[in-house]
């Protein structure tokens, strides 16, 4: 799939989702050029590839990134989407790094890491690399051909394939960090509650799938046409109950589909005493808040690193 056909895939795979009700408008975070903040309210709440990405590929243009290596095109696993980009800081002596493991989003059947013409989600691994991580981002198997629970299995290679590897890069086995997003944020949860006892340090699910409901799902052609089967394929009961830290990540201008999963999660782990960070993004929208790292809109790139340096440490 070409980047013209995936930018138009990810507006039909996820819908031009209804409008959410009204609310008052946040302010912009700072960092956010007021023409981005404009057209993106212009936007609204809902997944528009090809209007968002113009709007922050000028913001990362010409940016050089000194002393971040890149190794790109590593195999996890046996399919030609089992590859994955690692990001490392040169001549950073010693061992003992933490790793975040980026999984991008996409409707579950379309989806890149990276290409030639586009920032994007490059920008996430220089970001870790330059902090101090070791940042790998990853393609994983796409529906239809590939269904439940293929994208939990891939993120299970990736966790064995990054201990074993780790420390190649200067990364601490001990320490990985899941991040999710969209449908990888559905992945990394699946991931997460089929393996009780992962060995991750902690995940962060940012605009996530977690819940199913009763069907019919819209996201059926990759959870299957079974409603009898959601409830089974639905991770929203085992992450509240995870002891695993969770950030749990959500935009103002999120599609209003994926609200509800992230305000459950969210209540239910504070209810049952799990630990949880909640990550509002004011004035961001459900593809904006993974384009503006590595940008001077910080509001979520600072409470990301806070949280992995804090669990890093413990």
């Amino acid at each position: 799939m070409d980047r013209r056909s995936f930018i138009s895939g990810i507006t039909l795979a996820c819908g031009v989702l209804a409008a959410a009700p009204a609310r008052p408008a946040s302010p912009a975070p700072a960092g956010m050029p007021a023409n981005v903040a404009a057209a993106l309210r212009e936007i609204g709440p809902r997944i528009d590839a090809a209007a968002t990405q113009p709007l922050y590929a000028p913001l990362h243009a010409g940016k050089a990134h000194p002393g971040i290596e890149v190794r790109r095109e590593l195999a996890y696993g046996p399919d030609p989407r089992h590859r994955a980009d690692v990001f490392t800081r040169q001549g950073v002596g010693g061992q003992g790094r933490p790793i975040l493991v980026y999984a991008y989003g996409g409707g579950f059947r379309g989806a890149y890491r990276s290409s030639p013409d586009s920032p994007f989600y490059d920008n996430i691994g220089y970001w870790a690399a330059e902090n101090g991580l070791v940042g790998i981002t990853i393609q994983y198997r796409l529906a239809p051909e590939f269904t439940y629970p293929a994208g939990a299995e891939d993120i299970a290679r990736v966790v064995a394939w990054v201990r074993e590897h780790a420390a190649q890069w200067g990364g601490d086995p001990a320490k990985v960090f899941l991040w999710g997003h969209s449908s990888g944020a559905a992945h990394t949860a699946d991931y997460l509650v089929r393996t009780p006892g992962a060995p991750v340090r902690a995940a962060i699910l940012m605009s996530g799938i977690y819940d199913l409901g009763e069907g019919p799902s819209m996201w059926s052609h990759y959870y299957g046409e079974d409603a009898s089967k959601y409830p089974e394929r639905s991770s929203l009961q085992g992450l509240i109950q995870l002891p695993l830290p969770i950030m749990a990540v959500w935009a103002e201008l999120d599609a209003p589909n994926f609200i509800p999963d992230t305000e459950r999660l969210v209540r239910g782990r504070r209810e049952a005493g799990r630990p949880v960070v909640e990550v509002f993004l004011p004035g961001h929208s459900h593809l904006s808040e993974a384009y503006a790292i590595g940008t001077e809109d910080v509001s979520l790139a600072e409470p990301l690193l806070r949280f992995i340096r804090e669990h890093s440490d413990r």
